[in-house]
């Protein structure tokens, strides 16, 4: 191969996995030193050459980069370089394609969306961060994550009252075929959306002023996989050999696609566009759901409704269908309340004290044979009833950017 063939793939490599650093503001104006390394280093590097090969080269890309009529360099005179790719376009396009398709033709047995999302989380099994570590995480017993946390809004006390006399059903997953739409959830598909503190779980509801939350905490009672979307943002690109090898920049435009689109999976949806917004999510969603060789159970990523320079920003957890199943969630659970009340009588007034009387097990009944569960999913969460609390709801905090809005006059038309 002569050098001038190995300029050319060399501007190649460089416009896709280098970023030039010394036209930068910070360098032409305020006269920082540039990041990075320079152009000779940069060949050097990736050629693991020296001497004469080396200035061959870097005499061949300086006549590709200028621009004879107006004597300018692409790069300016002395340009200094810093690793990092773009090529996350390939894939965009694809996806673009698919979510149009998504909207205009068809959402079930869609052929064009399986292909894509094989691509692009097919190969989740192998990723790798930057920490070596992988993207799926375990949660139950003996891991760093044996408990989640739910919370629920009632805007009235009776709603309120109703829903503790069956706990594990009304503050867990609803039941399957009953729910409205959320982000990695179709209408009546029963998922549970949870988080890993009570602050987090009340924030994620959004719950208004003057509302109460009720919030629960749930033993997580098997083994349970769950893909972490914080650390897929952070995968390194695998089996990256050369950034020659033509192989790579698909390798790298995956790694880039998928950092992008994690942001996008956990960006707020307005809820006057949920309806459209979720589209994406829930496919998503139900892809890895029932995929079969990434026997996934749910999804990990952090809250952007929590979080202060104080405290760890909470997680998100969202356990599919078959994992979202709490421990005696079912219709017979009901006869296990004896009664529920919200508040203490004392002498001619009454004052809050919400309580939920439950029958001994030792009375406990068996339901007739036609009120038996028909449930088969094995229940993985169990409610641990002395955790329940009601949050009185008095008042809301946000976390904001203030923008001034300039204003100005147009031109008198008599001075046109």
């Amino acid at each position: 191969m002569s050098i001038g063939e190995v300029a050319e793939r060399f501007d190649v490599v460089i416009e896709n996995f280098f970023d030039v650093t010394s036209l930068s503001d910070a360098v032409v104006i305020y006269e920082r030193d540039p990041a990075g390394d320079a152009i000779a280093d940069v060949v050097e590097m990736q050629l693991d050459a020296a001497g004469e090969v080396v200035e061959d080269v870097l005499e061949a890309l300086t006549d590709i980069w200028s621009d004879h009529s107006s004597m300018e360099s692409k790069y300016g005179d002395d340009p200094y370089f810093s690793e990092n790719s773009h090529l996350g376009g390939s894939y965009s396009v694809e996806w673009r394609a698919m979510v149009e398709s998504l909207r205009s033709e068809a959402r079930l047995f869609n052929p064009k969306t399986s292909a894509v999302l094989e691509r692009v989380f097919g190969p989740i099994l192998s990723d790798k961060t930057r920490k070596g570590s992988g993207v799926i995480v375990d949660a139950g017993p003996g891991t760093a994550c044996t408990t989640l946390f739910r919370a629920r809004v009632f805007q009235s006390l009776e709603a309120l009252e109703r829903a503790l006399h069956h706990p594990a059903r009304e503050i867990g997953a609803p039941p399957p075929g009953v729910g409205r739409a959320g982000r990695m959830n179709a209408k009546g598909i029963s998922v549970f959306y949870g988080a890993t503190s009570a602050n987090t779980a009340v924030a994620e509801v959004r719950p208004p002023v003057g509302s109460h939350v009720v919030v629960g905490q749930f033993t997580i009672s098997r083994s349970l996989r769950l893909l972490d979307l914080n650390a897929l943002a952070d995968i390194v690109p695998a089996g990256v050999r050369s950034y020659f090898d033509p192989s790579t920049k698909d390798v790298v435009a995956r790694h880039d696609f998928l950092r992008s689109l994690c942001d996008q999976l956990v960006m707020p949806v307005m809820p006057e566009f949920e309806d459209d917004g979720y589209l994406i999510t829930q496919l998503i969603a139900d892809f890895l759901a029932t995929h079969s060789d990434l026997a996934l159970d749910g999804i990990q990523f952090q809250s952007v409704q929590y979080g202060d320079a104080s405290s760890e920003r909470g997680q998100n957890v969202v356990l599919f269908n078959k994992a979202s199943r709490a421990e005696g969630a079912g219709p017979t659970a009901a006869d296990r309340v004896a009664y529920v009340s919200l508040y203490e009588q004392e002498d001619e007034s009454e004052y809050w004290w919400p309580q939920i009387t439950f029958i001994d097990p030792a009375d406990w009944k068996n339901p007739p044979y036609w009120h038996h569960d028909r449930d088969e999913r094995k229940a993985a969460l169990t409610l641990d009833t002395q955790s329940l609390v009601i949050r009185k709801i008095e008042g809301v905090s946000y976390k904001s950017n203030t923008s001034k809005i300039h204003t100005d006059f147009a031109p008198s038309k008599a001075e046109m």
